[in-house]
C-alpha cells in the first residue's frame, strides 16, 4: 500500500478537479476508506471562533491567497475552528460580516476586508464560514471542523463558562444541535473529512462519567447527520488526559455504530508543564514528558485493543520569536515524539494576528506561522522543521499495524 500526505487534486482533460477520499480509522492509522492506504494529516489551525466569527487575516490577504499559501507550505489540511453560537444563535449567524465588524468597532479591519475580500461583506456569518471552507477545499486541502468554544471569544480558561457540560455557556442540548447542524451543512462537502466533538474540556465539573455520556451522544449526532466523517474525541484537562480509556473503552455499541470513525486528540505545549524545562536536565525532562504523554494518551496506539485508534495531536506550537527558553527545549523533544510515532498533527496556528483578541485590536500571535502582516513566514526555520514531518515516515500494514516504531 502507498502512503499519501499531499493535496487532493486530480487533473482530467487539462482541468484541475478537487477530489477527496472518505477517511476511516484502521488500527491506529487514518486511511482512505476505499483503498486502505494511509493518509497522514499534517494540518494547521486557523481560528474562526473569536468574536468577529470570521477566519482571521482576511483583512490582510484574499482568502484564495491564504489558501494557496497553506498548500504551498506543504500542509494537506486545516483545522478550522468555530463557536457553537455561530450555528445556534440566529442573531449572530444571520448577521452580515459587514454589520458584525461595524458593531464591534473594527473599522480598520472592515476597510481591509473591503480591499481584499469584498465578496464576504454581505454574507452572513454562516455563509462566510462556508465560503472560507469552500476556498480551502478548492485548493485541495482537507478540513477538520473544530468546536472550539460555546460563546465566541478567546479560549481557554478553567472558569470561562465554556469548559464542561453544564457550565454557564456550555449547554448540552445546544452543543448537540450545533454538532448536528455543522455535520448537515457540510454533508455535501467531501473535503470536510472530520469534526471534533469539543476542544479542551476542563474545569471543576469534569468527570469520566460525563465524558462517556456526552461524547457518545455527540458522536451519534454527527454520525447520523454525516456518516462519512471522522469523529475526533478529545480528553479531559485541556485535551491532555484520556487515561481512563485504558480501563473502560467506548461502548462496543458506539464503536460498532461509528464504523471505524473514531479518532482521539491531544494537545501539548511547553507551558503544559509550566516552565519546568528551564529547571531540569533537558534530556531527562524530555523522557519524563514523553512517558507522561504515553501514559495519558499514547497507549491508545497499542494494536488490537478495544480502545485502539489514531492519535491526532491537534494542537502544539511555540513562540516563534525564539525568545522562550522553555519552548527552545520543548520543541526538539516534541518534534522527536511526533516523528517517532509518525503521528497526525495540527500546529497552532496559521494566524499572525487577530482582528481583536481579549479586547486588544490587531493583537499579535507569536505562535503564528504568518508574520503580523500576513506577508511571510514568521520563522522560516520553524516552518522547515514542520515540513520535515508532513509526509509519512513509516509504512502501515494492511491490518493497521505500525509496520515499525510507535
Amino acid at each position: 500500500r502507498r502512503e499519501f500526505s499531499g493535496r487532493y487534486t486530480s487533473e482530467q482533460n487539462g482541468v484541475a478537479n478537487a477530489v477527496a477520499p472518505e477517511l476511516s480509522s484502521r488500527g491506529h492509522w487514518i486511511v482512505d476508506s476505499s483503498s486502505g492506504r494511509r493518509v497522514k494529516l499534517a494540518c494547521v489551525n486557523w481560528a474562526s471562533h473569536l468574536t468577529p466569527m470570521l477566519a482571521e487575516g482576511l483583512h490582510r490577504k484574499p482568502v484564495a491567497v491564504i489558501a494557496a499559501t497553506i498548500a504551498r507550505w506543504g500542509f494537506n489540511c486545516v483545522r478550522l475552528t468555530y463557536a457553537t453560537a455561530m450555528f445556534t444563535n440566529a442573531t449572530l449567524s444571520n448577521s452580515s460580516v459587514s454589520h458584525t465588524f461595524s458593531s464591534l468597532g473594527l473599522h480598520e479591519a472592515l476597510s481591509g476586508l473591503r480591499a481584499h475580500n469584498p465578496h464576504l461583506l454581505r454574507l452572513s456569518t454562516l455563509d462566510a464560514f462556508s465560503a472560507v471552507a469552500h476556498e480551502l477545499s478548492a485548493h485541495g486541502l482537507l478540513l477538520i471542523l473544530d468546536n472550539q468554544i460555546s460563546t465566541p471569544g478567546w479560549c481557554c480558561a478553567s472558569d470561562d463558562g465554556n469548559g464542561f457540560w453544564g457550565d454557564r455557556f456550555f449547554n448540552p442540548s445546544e452543543w448537540l444541535a450545533a454538532l448536528s447542524a455543522v455535520a448537515k451543512r457540510f454533508s455535501g462537502s467531501p473535503h470536510v473529512v472530520a469534526m471534533s466533538l469539543r476542544n479542551e474540556l476542563r474545569g471543576r465539573r469534569q468527570s469520566d462519567a460525563a465524558w462517556y455520556r456526552y461524547m457518545q451522544m455527540g458522536a451519534a449526532a454527527i454520525h447520523a447527520a454525516n456518516p462519512r466523517l471522522l469523529i475526533i474525541h478529545g480528553g479531559l484537562s485541556y485535551d491532555q488526559n484520556l487515561r481512563f480509556l485504558a480501563n473502560r473503552s467506548l461502548s462496543s455499541e458506539a464503536r460498532l455504530r461509528l464504523r471505524n470513525k473514531i479518532v482521539y486528540e491531544i494537545h501539548r505545549y511547553s507551558f503544559t508543564n509550566g516552565d519546568s524545562y528551564l529547571h531540569a536536565d533537558a534530556n531527562r525532562k524530555c523522557a519524563a514528558i514523553t512517558a507522561q504523554i504515553e501514559s495519558e494518551a499514547g497507549f491508545l496506539r497499542q494494536p488490537g485493543r478495544s480502545f485502539t485508534g489514531p492519535l491526532f495531536v491537534s494542537e502544539f506550537g511555540a513562540n516563534e520569536a525564539g525568545t522562550s527558553g522553555n519552548d527552545a527545549r520543548f520543541l526538539p523533544c516534541f518534534f522527536s515524539f511526533l516523528a517517532d510515532g509518525d503521528l497526525d498533527w495540527a500546529v497552532w496556528a496559521l494566524q499572525g494576528s487577530y482582528y481583536v483578541r481579549g479586547g486588544v485590536v490587531d493583537a499579535d500571535e507569536m505562535f503564528g506561522l504568518f508574520d503580523h502582516g500576513w506577508d511571510m513566514p514568521r520563522n522560516a526555520s520553524f516552518l522547515r522543521r514542520l515540513q520535515a514531518l508532513q509526509r509519512p515516515l513509516m509504512p502501515s500494514n494492511g491490518n493497521g499495524g505500525n509496520g515499525g516504531r510507535g
